[in-house]
């Protein structure tokens, strides 16, 4: 069984928070996708106790994918074992090189030297196709998204079960994303919009028509769009439909905090 936690699920912070999840499996890891803006909050009203993150995976540098990073690991390695009395443990830190050194340089903006902390580990950086061993019986393959910067997705598979769960990042619809979804469990995509804002389909992002033609064509088992801009808090029923009009199969629209399992 895979859970997922929605910590927040919009392209800007204008309703909620931006994207960002957090996947629990079985074994007791818990992997941190992304830090939207307002993470240790959004982790605490989900009752996750932010220092029991087990993995990171920083898909990509953009502001709203890492704008809460450098709050989230100065709460988790400053302030809670100074005021909480925790004791500190080590994060698993999963994003290619360049992504990451850019990364330490924003933490490190506010925190100096924060990003060295001895309980950050890299084991090993992001490859496109290079799987890593995550936790028993799981294995993520990661993918080149089509996106600027350099954006990676991964495919997250139970190698026991064969049960997967796909995220595409930031991308515009390519021929990465088309194979990583082939007969997914679920697919986690970006979608901000349907076609009335084609201009964003052209700048490494993806429209609900494509996106559900993909779904279709690859035999997605359960559609999970996020990334939406916030005009579609009070129109989630079209943007619903719009993707309905290529893709037949589930489709679960999350607001922040909502959680599923595969």
């Amino acid at each position: 069984m895979i859970k997922i936690t929605f910590l927040g699920v919009w392209m800007v912070p204008e309703h909620g928070d931006t994207v960002s999840f957090v996947i629990e499996l079985e074994s007791g890891e818990k992997i941190l996708v992304d830090s939207g803006v307002n993470t240790v909050k959004n982790l605490i009203a989900a009752k996750l106790d932010p220092c029991s993150i087990t993995h990171l995976i920083i898909t990509h540098s953009h502001g709203d994918h890492i704008a809460g990073l450098p709050m989230y690991l100065f709460y988790r390695y400053k302030y809670a074992p100074l005021i909480l009395k925790t004791s500190p443990s080590s994060l698993k830190i999963i994003a290619d090189q360049n992504t990451w050194s850019s990364v330490k340089e924003y933490i490190d903006i506010p925190y100096p030297n924060l990003s060295n902390d001895e309980h950050l580990i890299i084991e090993e950086y992001l490859q496109n196709g290079k799987p890593i061993k995550i936790a028993q019986n799981y294995v993520l393959c990661p993918f080149i998204s089509k996106h600027n910067p350099i954006t990676f997705g991964f495919n997250l598979t139970n190698t026991s079960s064969l049960k997967n769960v796909v995220y595409s990042a930031d991308t515009a619809i390519c021929e990465t994303v088309f194979d990583a979804a082939e007969n997914a469990d679920c697919l986690i995509h970006d979608v901000v919009a349907d076609q009335k804002y084609p201009m964003l389909g052209k700048a490494g992002h993806s429209l609900c028509k494509d996106v559900g033609e993909l779904a279709y064509q690859k035999h997605v088992k359960l559609l999970i769009p996020v990334h939406r801009l916030p005009i579609y808090a009070d129109q989630c029923e079209s943007y619903k439909e719009e993707l309905q009009k290529t893709f037949c199969g589930d489709i679960f629209i999350p607001s922040d905090g909502d959680v599923i399992e595969i």
